[in-house]
């Protein structure tokens, strides 16, 4: 309820050094010691993970391995170690979050030890959608510069929008970003009427938009010209987002993996971000 009104600042700390957020490849421990629960392990790419007043920890109780074993465990800001990630995205800013031994009470556990890899696995598909739908964004926000420039900027006397490069290059941008808005929106669809097609459908969103930033971006900044590639100019800032947040929740490569996989095609989800 506080995050949810803003007094509290939330976040969650599943990917470990290998930057897979698979509940498979938690390998962080949680021991239960007395009335409580003690953690040790490290966790990457943790947003807000400075900032963060409380930190939802997915562990691994037990000698279960795969999904099985998975805990979850709010652990707060005082009881870890910190420390702000070198990032290209300036706007968003991520974390390692070191589990030194981290103490927690029976009351800051999530569900049932050992039995959360399905609530986890839901959490991660939601976020990934969540991010799909922002990195549409963020793509619309760089074809509306292309747009506008390319309709603006004038080379030997004529609008640059009129070469036939470029018309090329905007129809390409358009149809991509169009497919990946058209599966995002599924993908939510899918989450929020509860069906049983969510896996499918957020992970061939986050495939769709992780190829659609890909062309949009270079794209964008080859259509901009020199000043493209200045970093003052806005386009970098919105590159800068979309290439970073491509990776989150699992890159393209290892959602297309997954997709191949829930279709029966014997591919094995092994890329990692």
């Amino acid at each position: 309820g506080a995050v949810a009104a803003g007094t509290v600042v939330g976040t969650v700390a599943v990917a470990e050094a290998s930057g897979s957020w698979e509940g498979a490849d938690v390998a962080a421990t949680a021991v239960a010691d007395g009335d409580g629960w003690v953690l040790t392990g490290e966790k990457h790419f943790v947003f807000d993970g400075v900032r963060a007043d409380e930190i939802v920890v997915a562990a691994r109780v037990g000698d279960a391995t795969a999904d099985d074993g998975i805990a979850l465990f709010v652990v707060p800001q005082s009881a870890v170690v910190a420390a702000p990630m070198d990032d290209i995205d300036a706007s968003r800013q991520y974390a390692t979050v070191v589990l030194d031994g981290a103490r927690v009470g029976s009351d800051r556990v999530l569900g049932e030890p050992g039995a959360c890899g399905p609530a986890l696995r839901r959490a991660m598909d939601e976020a990934a959608a969540a991010l799909s739908a922002e990195m549409v964004g963020t793509c619309q926000a760089i074809f509306d510069i292309v747009h506008t420039y390319v309709g603006e900027r004038e080379q030997f006397g004529v609008k640059i929008g009129s070469f036939q490069a470029i018309k090329h290059k905007l129809a390409n941008m358009f149809v991509a970003l169009e497919s990946a808005r058209a599966t995002t929106y599924f993908a939510a669809l899918t989450i929020a009427e509860d069906d049983d097609r969510r896996r499918l459908a957020v992970a061939t969103a986050k495939a769709s938009v992780s190829d659609c930033q890909r062309l949009i971006a270079q794209e964008g900044i080859q259509c901009l010209g020199g000043i493209g590639y200045t970093w003052e100019h806005d386009m970098h800032m919105y590159v800068k987002r979309v290439k970073a947040t491509a990776a989150m929740f699992g890159s393209g490569s290892l959602h297309r993996a997954r997709v191949a996989e829930m279709m029966g095609l014997g591919v094995a989800a092994a890329v990692r971000t």
